[in-house]
């Protein structure tokens, strides 16, 4: 089973080398990368050009502009979908990551066990190897949908579990679920998107898992500082009420409704 992995950079070269280093170390060797500038600096470029060019494992693709994390992304899986190659998965990973050498082992050893449509990888934190960052995602009484085990031990997440979405920071998703229930919804730019797919993904009834063996480190946030502000935070808050409002049953949200305000008074 040959499995594409798509990395998207956004003037994080550093970063994104250091990545496909840890993804060219891998045990398992049927992978292909996709490497996707997304309208970078000249010199952020210039690095990746330097580096994978001529390198045969890279697909180099350069958008002229910041199309954002969904539509950079939604592009290269819409042509991975339609591709000759008939993959069966396709792994998502962020610039800030590195994989340990049998991650994608382990997620493949998952999916031919289990036939699991999402895969969500044990994230751990890239400076503390001890917390969690992300033991898949999920859903709060307020209705929002977060990283399940975000600070905690890591020691605490040794089994297989279900799960309502992975982050995409290290998403492993099916083509077959992808397009069952759709790509990412393209209202989002960057950020929450995966929670809503993952959602999508879990109400269609998708089986979504999180695999402990397969780990990764991540340079916590280290993308969204890049964008964070006031603004950003907003946006966040209205993807919560966006997906709500897509997805979940009236009776469900009148349920979470008094979660929700008292949430918000509490901030107010």
């Amino acid at each position: 089973m040959k499995i594409p992995i798509v990395v998207v950079n956004w003037n994080g070269s550093a970063d994104t080398v250091n990545c496909l280093n840890s993804i060219f170390n891998q045990s398992y060797s049927e992978y292909e990368v996709f490497l996707v500038d997304n309208g970078s600096e000249y010199d952020d470029v210039q690095i990746l050009k330097d580096n994978y060019a001529d390198d045969p494992r890279v697909n180099l693709i350069l958008n002229s502009k910041n199309l954002g994390y969904t539509d950079a992304h939604n592009i290269i899986l819409s042509q991975l979908l339609d591709s000759k190659d008939s993959y069966q998965y396709i792994f998502l990973l962020n610039n800030d990551t590195e994989i340990k050498e049998n991650c994608l082992e382990e997620l493949v050893r998952n999916v031919n066990e289990t036939k699991a449509d999402i895969v969500a990888c044990k994230m751990l934190n890239y400076f503390d190897h001890s917390k969690i960052d992300s033991a898949g995602l999920m859903m709060i009484n307020t209705g929002e949908i977060l990283p399940t085990g975000s600070g905690d031990d890591a020691d605490k997440f040794k089994e297989r579990e279900n799960v309502i979405g992975a982050s995409g920071g290290a998403a492993f998703y099916s083509v077959e679920m992808l397009r069952s229930v759709g790509l990412f919804d393209s209202y989002f730019n960057t950020g929450y998107e995966d929670a809503e797919l993952g959602l999508r993904a879990t109400l269609a009834g998708c089986k979504v898992l999180f695999e402990p063996n397969a780990i990764v480190l991540h340079k916590v946030s280290t993308s969204i500082d890049q964008i964070r502000d006031f603004n950003y935070t907003v946006k966040i808050q209205t993807d919560v009420f966006y997906t709500c409002l897509k997805l979940l049953p009236f009776t469900v949200l009148c349920l979470n409704l008094p979660f929700v305000l008292i949430k918000y008074a509490g901030i107010l």
